[in-house]
């Protein structure tokens, strides 16, 4: 997330207050909302749930690579089109373009807000394993500790 401690603050405060959430209602912002919530009750999520989150970054690297790829098929056709004399191509005239870049925006904000939950989640679940494994040996060496000394 976005080191903006201006916007956070503002944030919170409309939360604790019981107003509107200020993100946006598209896609990127309701993911950003719930990846709020999800940070403040990971703790409280069971290991299957976090690992389905965490494994939202494989989808966000297949979503970018198809943009990616969309964007430079378009790129390549209006430069053909330029070169030939002009855009011909009714589907990008004469909003067309315009819409296909908000709408690459908006796919490329969904990608960055996803991404967050999946790290997010897998940060936790292997902080959760290490201390796992950590209580486990804890838990070992006692009974080992005990053993030498009995």
């Amino acid at each position: 997330m976005h080191n903006d401690a201006k916007g956070f603050a503002a944030q919170m405060t409309e939360r604790e207050s019981g107003e509107r959430p200020s993100y946006s209602s598209d896609t990127a912002g309701l993911l950003r909302y719930l990846l709020e919530r999800v940070d403040s009750e990971v703790n409280s999520i069971p290991d299957a749930e976090l690992e389905w989150l965490a494994n939202a970054s494989s989808q966000t690297k297949m979503m970018a690579g198809n943009l990616g790829e969309m964007l430079g098929q378009v790129a390549a056709l209006v430069g053909y089109e330029i070169n030939a004399g002009g855009q011909r191509s009714g589907g990008l005239q004469p909003y067309g373009l315009e819409q296909l870049l908000l709408h690459a925006s908006d796919t490329l904000m969904t990608i960055e807000r996803m991404t967050e939950i999946s790290e997010l989640t897998e940060w936790a679940l292997r902080e959760r394993w290490k201390q796992r494994v950590m209580a486990a040996r804890s838990t070992s060496n006692q009974k080992q500790g005990g053993r030498d000394n009995g």
